[in-house]
């Protein structure tokens, strides 16, 4: 459907036929209500329109300084609030799209999760990039402190709060975006309408798995990856082989462990 094949790495053959083009490192795959492929790959996401087979740029920008190597982009953050095809992307690798065509792109090297709004314009939905390693002023040598880390911020708008190593998202019936955070060992949810961030799942203090209790006092070891069934449940992938359902009542339950 896309990519011309093993050994070729790049991100040419952009706006042409998808199997003649170039990919660099595709990671996210997601289909939009169109029926659409959009895939991240490398520093970009880019859309295949099934019914012409053509790819083309959805985020990421190919402008001049911005480009190395065989057609790839080069990696940033910046761009934010303006044209997602102008924007720089951090190796996206999770993304999945809302029922009115907004994507949310998980950037989990930058610790960000940004938003692509139907009419195309990005911004930064949740997470705190890295601070950017500069020589220190004659002014202050100091170093700003970090926002906080794991379920530390609740209630708080997303973007004041830094994730710890968001490895994968997934959207909730009503539009909600899960977050699960590797290093956090916790679940994030983030109100698209208000855009605050709470703790679903994972307690730094829990020493028990905690199943058949509330999932915001179980124990959720580094989780790895999410997803949401028709009714609402949420299953969380845990390091170790171990997958965990919460249901709509907030209970956490294993439903598969390594033996």
């Amino acid at each position: 459907m896309a990519g011309s094949g093993p050994d070729v790495d790049g991100f040419t053959g952009n706006n042409g036929t998808a199997t003649a083009a170039e990919l660099s490192y595709p990671r996210g795959v997601a289909v939009d209500r169109n029926g659409d492929v959009l895939v991240s790959d490398g520093a970009r996401v880019r859309r295949v329109t099934i019914a012409t087979g053509r790819i083309a740029a959805v985020a990421g920008s190919a402008a001049a300084g911005s480009v190395t190597g065989s057609g790839t982009a080069a990696k940033g953050t910046s761009g934010d609030n303006g044209p997602a095809v102008n924007a720089l992307l951090t190796n996206p690798t999770d993304i999945v799209i809302a029922g009115d065509g907004t994507v949310y792109v998980l950037e989990r090297e930058a610790k960000t999760v940004r938003k692509i709004s139907p009419k195309g314009v990005i911004s930064r939905f949740a997470g705190t990039p890295p601070p950017v390693a500069s020589a220190p002023s004659s002014a202050s040598t100091a170093a700003a402190s970090p926002p906080p880390v794991g379920s530390v911020g609740d209630g708080s708008p997303a973007t004041e709060v830094t994730l710890g190593d968001p490895a994968g998202i997934a959207l909730a019936p009503d539009g909600d975006l899960y977050i699960a955070d590797y290093t956090g060992n916790v679940v994030r949810l983030v109100n698209t309408t208000t855009g605050r961030i709470s703790t679903f799942a994972g307690s730094h203090t829990a020493t028990e798995a905690g199943d058949g209790g509330d999932a915001r006092e179980a124990r959720v070891y580094a989780p790895t990856g999410i997803a949401v069934d028709g009714t609402g449940a949420v299953y969380i992938a845990q390091y170790g082989g171990v997958v965990r359902r919460v249901g709509r009542d907030g209970i956490i339950s294993t439903i598969l462990k390594h033996s």
